[in-house]
């Protein structure tokens, strides 16, 4: 049996990058049914049918195993036949003529595969006795499914599942229990989580699809025991996976680009090449269990080789999100990340519900442990910043006694629907108009930077949760007062196209601007060198986050309520990050820090080494000073360590901290993105360098020395060198060539108290086409 999680987690990503499936063409033998009794008898039951249906959908999709879509009353009409495979991923509610048909399908030699709740007979036919549904009587009692001796082969070790609850159940006799539910800590408690008989697999609760591969796994082992021709299509995407790592379409392209660059070949190609001759092998000879594991292991020394080939950087943020820390551990987190050259965190302490840390503001999580202060403590040690992730608004964390409170006090938001139903139905979100709530974000925020050493404060959901909030009665009589006059019909004049629309979006507006810059104004009053940052939403401001959120963090960077700005930037596609982080430098343009947040561990087919580097490579170009990955767990913590072997490779400083430098382009050609030149011997740059430290410090004076830099760190000649005590100007003649750079400030800061610290900065980059780009162009 196949035991090797690890192989599992990282072939089961790769399947899921290849997207065209390798079964021959006919009727699928697999049918998914969607509840949709369940979604006729109760709206609530009815989302968790739609979502756990999809994720199964999803999850076969990315196996590349096809299946027919259907539903409980096709199933009612015989939709079963002629499939092999029936899973159901949950139909809390079941016809008669459902129940007896999916019965007659095991009769005729179906298999069934079902989750949480089955009537009486098909329990029958599963061979299992329902005793009852049970709660997790203590945290994490249903954390994961471990599998037993009993298992067939070809299924995974164990996944990850975090069920709050499950069926309890027996095996009756031709039964057997293959798999239990084991707690947080590791332990099996002896419930049975998956029952096997010959009609089927039955498990106690729904398929989340949270553990990406563990899930996958599972199923890949259900449909693979019934059907063996599923292992050679799944097998064979794997293998074609080794050959695409990164920008190469082959291993031993892959291989040349190390001769290109003058390096020797490493010992993790060379073994990446003799185990993909190894898989092939394997597969020929339908070991398809052992090409998967092989071919695995290929991929990840691929990976690990790609990683090598890529520079790294003296100055430069590098951080990651750590969620919410009731389960992590510092020391161990901290240590991690420094060996793998990170330099700061962005830990998530507090939401409007709840605090991780000794406050007199927030409700606090636990009354014995200070998590903030312990985080503070390692980071510390190990040399990295902490900026306080905060979850503006939001009641996440916050106890049920605590957001019922909240709600009766009719301090949350009411969306438009409830609102034109005249209900008081809130969500669990605080209203940004309540000036209670103001207050309450000013608050806390201000609290933390008081009370303990951290870096930072960090603002996420800085906005509304989209176009439907808010329109409680509060909202009603502020809008009113600050429009300064009733409104005829509400909530509809204010919505969508009503004629009060558009000051209500304005309304909307000023009201998260005016908070976020009250609250920095407050932090950097008592806290001179707290940095303020936001993560940043994405969406075009005019067409898309105007009406959907209200978060206009232009405005923000352009009137200085931000140090430095952190744009969720989750996205698998380069052309995309491309866009995305053109359109952020050319906003923030040299005004502060721009760190780019990237989803390689937000979206799991993202994380690992190759994609990462080549994601962070491209923010360089692009004129990020650093990234930030979200967000910590055992996946990022596997992948790093190639990231220490290439674009980590060098201990970095981070870039916020050193006095203001400002650069002043020349017009570029005409018809071409901002700062784009034609070849000619060298155009003419004005820079501006302040003697002012951002962290509210005296400077004394200020030298240093600029260069031209390409992406990959190489550096021009001294252009020009600069001292001032105060302010001082420089015009340089920066020589040009075809390609991408930036300009490079490398200078030292005296300050008052006789301490001279090192700085790095650096202009937006300025693009130079070359002779080819030209000719294309005209």
């Amino acid at each position: 049996m196949m035991r090797n999680r690890s192989a599992w987690i990282v072939c089961l990503f790769a399947i899921g990058m290849v997207t065209s499936s390798l079964f021959a063409a006919g009727k699928p033998e697999v049918i998914v049914v969607l509840g949709d009794l369940t979604m006729q008898h109760s709206e609530g039951e009815g989302r968790g049918a739609r979502q756990f249906c999809d994720e199964v959908k999803k999850a076969l999709k990315d196996l590349g195993i096809p299946f027919t879509d259907s539903r409980d009353t096709a199933v009612e009409k015989g939709a079963l036949a002629g499939h092999k495979i029936a899973i159901f991923p949950y139909s809390a509610f079941w016809s008669k003529e459902e129940e007896d048909a999916a019965v007659k399908f095991t009769q005729q030699g179906g298999k069934l595969v079902c989750f949480y709740t089955v009537p009486g007979s098909v329990r029958t036919a599963l061979g299992i006795k329902m005793l009852k549904m049970r709660p997790g009587n203590r945290r994490g009692e249903f954390d994961a499914v471990r599998f037993n001796e009993r298992t067939p082969a070809n299924f995974p070790e164990s996944f990850k599942q975090g069920s709050p609850n499950s069926q309890i159940v027996e095996a009756l006799d031709g039964a057997k229990v293959i798999a239990e539910w084991c707690d947080e800590s590791g332990k099996t408690n002896g419930l049975a989580a998956i029952v096997q008989s010959d009609n089927g697999f039955y498990m106690g609760h729904v398929f989340k699809g949270g553990d990406f591969a563990g899930h996958k796994a599972y199923l890949l082992g259900v449909i693979g025991h019934y059907l063996p021709h599923v292992w050679e299509g799944t097998v064979k995407p794997t293998l074609t996976m080794i050959e695409k790592v990164g920008r190469f379409d082959s291993l031993e392209a892959l291989a040349a680009a190390f001769g290109a660059r003058g390096m020797e070949q490493t010992s993790d190609l060379k073994d990446a090449l003799a185990k993909r001759a190894k898989a092939k092998t394997l597969f020929a000879d339908k070991q398809y269990r052992d090409a998967m594991a092989v071919a695995h292991e290929a991929r990840a020394l691929a990976t690990s080789a790609y990683a090598r080939l890529f520079p790294s950087r003296k100055v430069e943020l590098r951080a990651c999100w750590l969620g919410f820390p009731s389960k992590l551990e510092f020391e161990q987190v901290m240590k991690t990340l420094a060996a793998n050259g990170f330099n700061a965190v962005f830990p998530l302490m507090c939401s409007a519900g709840v605090a991780y840390y000794n406050s007199d503001v927030l409700p606090q999580a636990t009354n014995s442990c200070d998590k903030l202060a312990e985080c503070v403590k390692w980071a510390r040690h190990y040399g990295i910043e902490v900026h306080v992730w905060r979850m503006n608004w939001q009641l996440s964390g916050g106890s049920k006694e605590t957001i019922d409170e909240q709600k009766k006090q009719g301090r949350c938001i009411v969306e438009f629907a409830a609102a034109k139903e005249g209900k008081d139905d809130a969500i669990n979100i605080y209203c940004p108009s309540d000036p209670r709530n103001r207050k309450l974000e000013l608050d806390a925020m201000v609290e933390v930077v008081r009370k303990y050493d951290v870096d930072g404060i960090h603002f996420d959901y800085m906005r509304y949760g989209g176009w439907n909030q808010c329109y409680c009665k509060g909202c009603h009589e502020r809008f009113e007062s600050w429009l300064g006059r009733k409104v005829d019909q509400w909530p509809d004049d204010c919505h969508d196209k009503g004629p009060l629309a558009e000051k209500y979006r304005d309304w909307r507006e000023h009201l998260i601007t005016s908070s976020t810059k009250e609250i920095s104004e407050a932090i950097h009053h008592v806290r001179p060198d707290a940095r303020i940052s936001l993560a940043a939403r994405t969406a075009n401001w005019e067409t898309s986050r105007r009406g959907h959120d209200a978060q206009h963090w232009e405005d923000w960077v352009a009137k200085g309520y931000l140090d430095f700005l952190c744009p969720m930037d989750y996205t698998g596609s380069l052309d995309q990050l491309r866009r995305w982080i053109t359109y952020q430098a050319d906003v923030v343009d040299g005004r502060m820090p721009l760190y780019a947040g990237l989803g390689t561990t937000y979206n799991l087919k993202l994380g690992d080494a190759a994609i990462a580097s080549d994601e962070i490579m491209l923010t360089r170009e692009l004129g990020a000073d650093g990234y930030i990955i979200f967000c910590w767990n055992q996946h990022m913590e596997g992948y790093i360590p190639a990231l220490r072997t290439g674009v980590n490779k060098e201990d970095a400083v981070v870039p916020h901290r050193g006095p203001w430098v400002q650069f002043s382009f020349p017009d570029g050609k005409t018809g071409t993105p901002t700062r784009t030149f034609e070849p000619r011997s060298a155009i003419e740059v004005k820079t501006t360098i302040r003697a002012h430290s951002p962290l509210g410090r005296a400077v004394k004076r200020v030298t240093g020395k600029i260069y031209r830099e390409s992406p990959e760190g190489e550096l021009s000649a001294c252009l020009c060198e600069f001292e001032t005590t105060d302010c001082v100007e420089k015009s340089m003649s920066v020589p040009l060539a075809a390609g991408i750079f930036r300009l490079k400030v490398e200078g030292s800061a005296t300050y008052a108290d006789g301490k001279m610290e090192a700085f790095v900065s650096r202009s937006r980059p300025f693009s130079v086409l070359s002779a080819a780009e030209i000719i294309e162009r005209k």
